[in-house]
This record gives structure tokens, sequence and C-alpha cells, in this order.
């Protein structure tokens, strides 16, 4: 006797199969679109136990910004749709009250904002609505965001135009204003409790804070320091005063400023054979400074070195050997003591003696002056972050897949520097 066949069940079991299918492929959809963490980008120091981290997203190309705390964890996570600046530039601000991160967004640069505490959407400034639509949002091409308390700097560049600086109203969340500057490209950015300094290549412009109005003046480099701004010209070394513009001074024809005083009293000048002290009346900062020292050889360009340089007398307290790698480092104040980064090696100076620390850090970011903040200083790497004592290079805290660096004390000595400690 035949079985009989039962065309139904077998349509049945046909649909359980495809049902069972398509929920799988349904599953491994949704699983595969689910925000994944990726590698750490960067990181806005706001002291040595808190800071706003940026980390990529897997699958969309996405970015996370992270509220944290070593000791607290993580305050809150937020998820932008994208994460562009240019390299070495930040694009993220903080104040008491809020948090803000740009990204290039349908052609414009967006900004969203989130309440510090809470990672609450305050809402979103969008720049550049005049300007014809770029893939990159008018990305500048060193500068990004400039945090100031509450207020944010924020710098697009549109192709064929000036550079263009907004300022934005950190708790009110609106453009307080913006301004055209009179060229293309950003040299250096500084800000005094009064003013924003932008040196572009030729001209120096000094921007009111609260109200935008601004002036420029011809200038090779300048060097912000106090009420005042050095600014060097065809003409000279001058130093000018931000609230008057009054010049108080000038030296012999220079190129290019090197680091000067804190209090508007001394400006170190590079030279082709040196380092030149100027100081107008009115006295000079205690402490020396550190300045970078160019120093020309017979049949040799010049050979790069750190010293450290008393203004009150012009004397060097102290140098290093030739640093080849210093060319392209930045020195970044934390306090006390400077720091720098040379190849794989973390170097911490103390201003005054020249005594130094030095910790090995491969993998870790470039050194950024956002790096820094109340003394401490962060190492970015793709697991995670790691907070250091500016002055002595040891571990304060450490963020997710952070790691203590190893001790390069060894490696002083090739530096033409002195073990501190």
């Amino acid at each position: 006797m035949t079985r009989r066949s039962y065309p139904g069940r077998k349509v049945l079991l046909v649909c359980a199969a495809f049902v069972a299918v398509l929920g799988g492929v349904a599953g491994w959809v949704l699983l595969s679109e689910r925000p994944r963490t990726g590698a750490y980008i960067d990181v806005l120091a706001l002291d040595g136990e808190y800071g706003v981290a940026i980390r990529h997203e897997r699958t969309r190309g996405r970015a996370y910004v992270e509220l944290f705390g070593t000791e607290e964890g993580l305050r809150w996570q937020a998820l932008v749709p994208r994460y562009q600046v240019a390299p070495g530039a930040v694009g993220v601000a903080a104040s008491d009250g809020a948090i803000t991160v740009r990204f290039p967004r349908d052609g414009r640069t967006q900004i969203f904002g989130f309440g510090t505490l809470t990672a609450q959407k305050l809402g979103t400034v969008t720049l550049g609505h005049d300007l014809p639509r770029e893939a990159d949002g008018h990305l500048a091409p060193t500068v990004a965001t400039l945090s100031g308390g509450l207020q944010s700097f924020e710098v697009i560049e549109p192709d064929g135009g000036p550079t263009r600086v907004y300022a934005l109203a950190m708790t009110a969340g609106k453009i307080a204003w913006e301004i055209d500057l009179p060229t293309r490209g950003v040299d250096g950015m500084w800000l005094t409790p009064t003013h924003l300094v932008v040196a572009q290549p030729g001209v120096i412009t000094a921007l009111d804070r609260g109200t935008g109005a601004a002036w420029s003046q011809a200038g090779t480099g300048a060097c912000v320091t106090g009420d005042g701004v050095f600014v060097a010209a065809e003409r000279g070394v001058f130093w000018l005063g931000l609230a008057d513009q009054q010049v108080r001074g000038s030296t012999a024809p220079a190129t290019q400023i090197g680091p000067c005083g804190g209090d508007g009293d001394a400006a170190w000048v590079r030279t082709g054979v040196g380092t030149t002290i100027w100081a107008p009346a009115g006295g000079a900062p205690a402490a020396p400074v550190v300045a970078m020292r160019v120093a020309a050889t017979a049949g040799d360009d010049g050979a790069a070195r750190l010293a450290g340089v008393d203004v009150r007398t012009g004397a060097e307290a102290w140098t290093t050997a030739a640093l080849p790698a210093l060319r392209d480092a930045a020195l970044v104040p934390a306090g006390e003591v400077v720091l720098v980064r040379l190849g794989d090696t973390l170097v911490s100076i103390d201003v005054a003696t020249g005594a130094a620390r030095a910790v090995a850090v491969p993998g870790a970011r470039p050194l950024q002056p956002h790096h820094v903040a109340k003394g401490h200083v962060w190492l970015v790497t793709d697991g995670g972050l790691t907070s250091l004592d500016a002055r002595t290079l040891t571990v304060r805290g450490t963020w997710r897949g952070g790691r203590a660096p190893s001790d390069a004390g060894h490696e002083l000595s090739a530096l033409g520097l002195r073990t501190s400690g």
C-alpha cells in the first residue's frame, strides 16, 4: 500500500523553512547594522581625570562622542553622523553647560550640541549657509575648533574663498558673530581673555571675542602674550596692544618670532644664527622659558635644538644637543614643564633647569595642545586613553584599553638632556 502525499503539508514545511531563512537574514542585518565602537581618534583634555573622547563607529562610518572619567567611568556616549577634521586639529569644544562636536553633512559643516552632564541634545548649528556645498563641509586644512570656555570658535575655508571664523555661544547654541578673514590659510590661533588672534600668511588679525570687531596688521609671524601681540614685519618686530592697537617698540628686521614671555614683556626673534631677546620697558617674567633655537653651521642649513633662555639677561640657562626630530615636533606648555614628542619618546622638560623625564609611547597619536590640561597630558591610542602627570609622566588614570607607558630615561643622554630626579 503506497503512502499518500499531502501537498498542503509540503507547502507548510517550505514556508516554515523560508521564514526561518528570512529570520536568519533579518537577524544578520540587524546585527550588522547595530552600531559598533571602533578605534579612538582623539581626546579633548578637561583635566587629569575627565576628557571628551572621539572614536570611530565601525558599521556606517559614524563616530562616537564620550564624556568619561577614569574613576567615574562613562558618563555618557552619543552617536554623531561623522567626524572629519584636518590632521592635528580637533572638532570638539566643551564648557560647563555644553559639549559640541562638528562634522560635514550635506555639503556643509554641522555642529551638534549636548548637555555636559546629561547628553541631552541641545540643538544643531549649520555653518556656511551662503556658500556652495562642498563634500568636506568647507574643511580648513590646519584648524577646525578652538574651545574657549563659554565660546567656541569654528573655522571653515571654502574653495577659492577666504577663511571664515564663527563665534558660537555654547550655552545658547547660537552663532554670536562670523567674519571672513583677509586671506586663506591659518598659521596659528591664540585666545586671550578679550581677543582671538589669528595668524595667516602675511597678515595678523585680532578679533574682539564679544563683538567680532577686527583689525589686521601686515606681518610674517606673531606671538601673543598678555594684552598684546608681537608682530614680525619688514620694519622689525613690534608690540601691539590688543585694546588700543598702539605700537610700543621695534627691533631690527626679522622674519619669524619665537616663543614670548607671559606678560607682554619679552619676545624671542628666531634668526638664522640664534635667538635675539627684546624686552620693552616694564620688566620681564622671572622664570626662563623654553625656546626652539636654530644654530647655523658651516656647510649646513642649521640644526634644531631646545634652549632654556633667561629673559632677564638673554643668557641660555641650558641647551640640548642637535635634535633632528625636533623640526616636525610641537612644543606644548604644561605649567612648569614643556612637553615634546620626539619619535616614539615623550619628553617632559623642566623649564627652569632643563631636567627631563621620558617615556616610550609607540602607537600613540602625535602630541597636540588639546591633549594637555591642568598639568596633565593624555595619550591616545586605538584601544584607549592614558592620563599622565605632565611633570613626572606617571600614570594618573586610564580609560578603556589605555596602558602605562614604559620608562625611556635611557634615551635622554642621546637627546642631550639631563635626567630629572
